[in-house]
Order: C-alpha cells, then sequence, then structure tokens
C-alpha cells in the first residue's frame, strides 16, 4: 500500500468558514473606525471650542455635546453647564481657594469635553466686587438663562473684575 496525498477536496478548510471571518474582520474594522472618530474628536475639541465671546462658546459646546451624545447631548450639556455656571463659578467667587479652583477646573473640562486636565492657579483679585458679580451673578444666570443679556452682563463683568487668565 501506498502512503500519498488525500485525493478528498483540496479546497475546503477545515475550522472557522469564509463568512464567519470576513465577519469578524468588518467588526473588527467598525471598531477600529468608531475608536479612530472619539480619538479625532478629543483631539478636535480644542480646536472647535474658540469662540471670542460667551454666547458663541456656549452653542459650540452645545453642538459639540449633540454631536457626542446624540439626542442625550442636549440634556447633558444643560446638565454641564448648570453644574459649571450654578455652582463651581459661584463657590469659587465666595471662597477661592485651591478646591474651588480644582472643582472649577474638572466642571471646565467636562463642558468642554477636554481631553487634557485642566489646572489653574489661584486666582489674584483685584477687585473683590466685580469678582463677585461676575462669579456669582453673570455665571448663575447665563446656566439658568443663556439669553443674550446673561452673555453681555458676563462679558462686562469679565472686563470689570481684570482677573488674569479668568473669563
Amino acid at each position: 500500500m501506498k502512503i500519498g496525498k488525500s485525493k478528498g477536496p483540496s479546497g475546503r478548510r477545515k475550522g472557522k468558514s469564509k463568512r464567519w471571518r470576513a465577519e469578524q474582520r468588518a467588526k473588527a474594522e467598525a471598531e477600529a473606525a468608531a475608536r479612530k472618530r472619539a480619538r479625532d474628536a478629543k483631539r478636535g475639541v480644542a480646536q472647535r471650542v474658540t469662540g471670542a465671546d460667551a454666547e458663541t462658546r456656549f452653542h459650540e459646546r452645545r453642538a459639540m455635546f449633540r454631536a457626542h451624545h446624540g439626542q442625550l447631548g442636549g440634556l447633558l450639556h444643560a446638565l454641564a453647564s448648570l453644574t459649571h455656571n450654578c455652582l463651581a463659578h459661584p463657590l469659587l467667587g465666595l471662597l477661592p481657594c485651591a478646591l474651588t479652583v480644582r472643582f472649577h477646573d474638572r466642571s471646565a473640562d467636562w463642558l468642554n469635553h477636554s481631553p487634557v486636565p485642566t489646572h489653574s492657579d489661584l486666582p489674584e483679585i483685584p477687585n473683590r466686587r466685580a469678582w463677585l458679580l461676575h462669579n456669582c451673578v453673570a455665571h448663575p444666570l447665563m446656566g439658568l438663562a443663556p439669553l443674550a443679556r446673561a452673555f453681555d452682563l458676563h462679558e462686562h463683568s469679565a472686563d470689570r473684575m481684570n482677573v488674569e487668565g479668568w473669563v
């Protein structure tokens, strides 16, 4: 008896089918594309929120939240805006210390979808009254009623408080 090559079907593979392998490849490619979109979105966030005034930045952030989170984006933006404007800024205005600065930075990172945590220094406050007006009146007003007058008050109070690096 001679031992040689098998005479069975030569093109047939044992194990996983071609269809299964194609499905797995397509699934892996889709996951890689989703990760790339998320990575690119994180990189582009700092470039997208570039508005010169508070109203422009508000609308840019709301659009960014809607793009990232779909139908829940508007609600999440409102929650982030309320946290930042109605909690972080009044606390910072009343008690400017390292803890409130850190809380402000975290809420700002959330609001801006910042991929890198912000680390701000303690503010030097030359005009305490303007500082309080800005943080305890203008910001909560923007958070509760994001209207043109609220944004105008924010811009005016930011100019009057004259604190480097804090808007």
